[in-house]
């Protein structure tokens, strides 16, 4: 499950958070913490992070339109697809990174935002101009 909520500091001074969850969200709330008292001791594996909007995926996506021009550019420079992504994304500065095996790495685009991913098409049109690469747009 994920969703956006309210987090408030606990107030009995303890080191603990408090997360409004949305109430349409509790019975799946419900059963996961049921299945995490009786299987995992009552720990649950939670992530935090700023709320988003997330990219679009699908045709005419920003998704599709990042992924068509890295295929562009990656074929002029010798790069399968995947690859000039990652290089595109490392020279974005938007793009938020995370730390692998003591390196830091571009988080996936799945997680990115519309902005990160508007910022990273952006950055293929610069590397596209800087190394003379005519990217094609489809209109279609």
């Amino acid at each position: 499950m994920k969703y956006t909520c309210k987090v408030h500091p606990a107030t009995n001074g303890a080191h603990a958070i408090l997360v409004e969850v949305p109430a349409v969200e509790w019975p799946g709330q419900r059963v996961l913490l049921d299945k995490s008292a009786t299987k995992h001791n009552g720990y649950l594996t939670v992530s935090f992070d700023l709320p988003h909007r997330p990219r679009s995926t699908g045709f005419k996506s920003q998704n599709h339109h990042l992924f068509g021009h890295a295929a562009q550019i990656g074929k002029e420079l010798g790069y399968d697809r995947r690859e000039m992504v990652y290089l595109i994304a490392e020279m974005t500065p938007e793009w938020p990174m995370v730390e692998f095996k003591g390196k830091m790495v571009p988080r996936s685009e799945s997680t990115i935002s519309v902005e990160v991913a508007a910022a990273a098409i952006e950055t293929a049109h610069r590397v596209a101009a800087e190394n003379g690469i005519r990217l094609i747009e489809e209109d279609a």
